[in-house]
């Protein structure tokens, strides 16, 4: 007969790896489930109140009532220089114009001058309009849009160019403002 040490040698070893196997399966379990109700929780709660509020029910002039789509708010139009604005971070080129050079661009006192006259005039034009749109044509090199812009229907570039703000600009070399 086998010794006592041996007796169940087949189960023997087999035992403490079960028992430690089933403490790890029972801590995993317990933390899967503390998990799930943790992450159920926190959906709950984050959940806005009227998705969780039960939803209204519509009457039949509801339906009938003309829809309304609210106007969507404008964002801010910020004018760089008498050519060039910005709205929200994107640069925009105006099309068909050219105006003298702000800033350390400019090549002579003369230009700087009126580089603020243009901006100002094209800012104050765009402040005063009632009805500004944008139609937007493309990238140039520097990955500023290229567009046009409309101030009260009237294109800004003959605004500025009447105005005697800018000259006629289709790209290519430009005559120097000094």
């Amino acid at each position: 007969m086998l010794s006592d040490r041996w007796a169940g040698s087949a189960r023997g070893p087999v035992r403490p790896l079960l028992s430690a196997f089933r403490k790890v399966r029972r801590q995993l379990l317990f933390t899967v489930l503390a998990c799930g109700v943790a992450f159920t929780a926190v959906s709950i709660l984050q959940t806005p109140a009227d998705v969780r509020a039960p939803a209204e029910v519509s009457t039949p002039a509801d339906f009938n009532a003309p829809a309304r789509a609210p106007r969507p708010a404008a964002l801010p139009i910020n004018v760089h220089d008498g050519d060039t604005i910005r709205i929200g971070t994107e640069r925009i080129r105006l099309l068909g114009f050219d105006t003298p050079e702000l800033g350390r661009n400019s090549r002579c006192a003369r230009e700087a001058r009126e580089a603020e006259r243009a901006r100002d005039f094209l800012r104050r034009s765009i402040d005063r309009a009632r009805d500004v749109r944008i139609e937007r044509d493309g990238t140039d090199r520097y990955g500023r849009t290229l567009a046009r812009l409309y101030i009260d229907g009237t294109d800004a570039a003959s605004l500025m160019i009447g105005s005697g703000y800018a000259r006629a600009y289709w790209g290519g070399r430009r005559d120097g403002w000094c």
